[in-house]
């Protein structure tokens, strides 16, 4: 095995600290992942990356239980300047990074184990959720050198989830309530992927015309009679094959799983889902979570001790 830290002139790379700099993670490790025990560091930096795979000290990395993938390496040049310093997934809605929210909403439907694919200022992700140990999770991270789109990213932890029976993929950028264990129901038969779809709400209010051009009403935001894509998934391993080295799932990936009829489509109803696009979004979305008796839920959710459902069973 490679050892963990060491830079290009033999000599380890470190962060504040004194702390061994973690490894970027390649799609194929040569001699495959290394692990390293994360209890061996100190906080703050308490989770090494070697390899892409992280040992956490909880109770290790269980391969059986399956993992969610969050996509969490985007720029969210739209919400500069608070992401000048901060990747957009660290962005805080409700007193919370989206990630976390992510994280805990995850949790309560009794899934453990994340892998996420960080990108832009990673090192501050590690820094705040560790091993997930803080959480109740089990956390590792596969660190891509440069932009490989939603699609490459995901075939860049290919050494992660192809061993999986499924696992669950989801944008960084979205907090949502929505069950995702419906998905895993869809993946029968010749299906390798399913995806979550929500009603289409306009942006903007709508204005009701009656017949004789005269103003009937006024309608703030309604929901549209489309179906839009959610940006949460449940994909067999096999999906791997079908994913671009570099690019979007939704270019490269979606159109030829759809035209081969091997992805399905799921849709809720009568869900939040929010996508944190813009400072207008951040704020709405703050608002919302503050009045919502689930985000109150989730919180409790918080600390390692909470309990949560397993997998295809029904949260308390």
């Amino acid at each position: 095995m490679a050892e963990a830290g060491t830079g290009e002139a033999g000599k380890p790379s470190l962060l504040p600290g004194g702390h061994p700099l973690p490894q970027h993670a390649s799609r194929k490790p040569a001699a495959g992942p290394t692990r390293v025990d994360a209890e061996k560091l100190s906080p703050p930096f308490s989770t090494h990356i070697a390899g892409g795979l992280l040992q956490s000290p909880l109770h290790g990395w269980c391969t059986a239980v399956p993992k969610v993938v969050i996509l969490a390496g985007g720029y969210g040049k739209r919400l500069r300047p608070l992401t000048l310093e901060k990747p957009k997934p660290l962005v805080e809605v409700a007193g919370r990074p989206i990630l976390e929210w992510q994280i805990l909403h995850f949790k309560s439907l009794g899934y453990r184990d994340f892998v996420l694919l960080v990108g832009y200022k990673w090192e501050k992700i590690v820094e705040r959720l560790g091993s997930g140990r803080r959480l109740g999770v089990r956390i590792a991270y596969v660190v891509e050198d440069e932009p490989l789109g939603t699609g490459g990213a995901i075939k860049n932890a290919e050494h992660l989830l192809r061993g999986e029976e499924y696992f669950i993929v989801t944008n960084g950028d979205i907090i949502t309530n929505l069950d995702a264990r419906k998905l895993v129901e869809r993946l029968e038969g010749e299906i390798l992927a399913a995806m979550a779809l929500v009603p289409l709400r306009s942006p903007y209010g709508i204005v009701e015309v009656d017949e004789k051009g005269l103003v009937r009403n006024f309608v703030e935001k309604p929901t549209l009679d489309y179906w839009i894509n959610a940006g949460v998934y449940a994909f067999r391993p096999e999906v791997l094959d079908w994913l671009p080295e570099r690019g979007d799932i939704e270019r490269t990936g979606f159109p030829q799983l759809a035209e081969a009829r091997r992805l399905a489509g799921l849709g809720f109803q009568d869900v939040y889902w929010k996508s944190i696009d813009t400072v207008k979004d951040l704020e709405e979305a703050s608002h919302q979570l503050a009045e919502m008796e689930w985000a109150r839920r989730l919180e409790e959710l918080a600390s390692p001790e909470a309990p949560s459902a397993a997998p295809g069973e029904a949260t308390a």
